[in-house]
């Protein structure tokens, strides 16, 4: 099965790639890649990141790994019987997608907090979720 190389051509393939290596560029010794990347630590994290956004990416993750989004999700599919509502699939991969985008309801609310996410009612309006699957969901996006 499959072609045996012998001792003489795995050395020559193996220098061969050594030598394309090589030509790519400088390579940094084993204490230098180190030092390299130790000082890289923390570098584009957080608020030194160019797409900081003053921290409302871990509440926004937050409130959709709540609890409460779960169900808000489980209502949606429930009331629409598990069905797409844009190609009418039953079951399968589904997604319960905002018609008002979750991103415009977090950036018009003064919520700071998980807790204060529970009390504002437009995070968890079923009247704002629609079932789509996985296709009709990406064609949505395009729109």
């Amino acid at each position: 099965m499959g072609k045996h190389h012998s001792l003489k051509t795995k050395m020559k393939i193996s220098s061969s790639r050594l030598l394309r290596r090589d030509k790519l560029g400088y390579i940094n010794s084993p204490e230098t890649r180190e030092k390299i990347s130790k000082s890289n630590i923390g570098l584009h994290v957080g608020n030194r990141s160019s797409t900081w956004k003053g921290g409302v990416t871990a509440l926004t993750r937050l409130i959709r790994s709540c609890v409460r989004y779960a169900q808000w999700r489980k209502a949606v599919f429930v009331r629409d019987n598990f069905t797409c509502q844009g190609c009418g699939q039953f079951g399968g991969q589904l997604n319960a997608h905002h018609i008002k985008p979750f991103s415009e309801i977090f950036s018009e609310s003064v919520v700071t907090s998980l807790e204060q996410s529970y009390n504002y009612d437009n995070f968890w309006d079923i009247n704002n979720g629609i079932t789509l699957c996985s296709k009709c969901h990406l064609e949505v996006g395009k729109e």
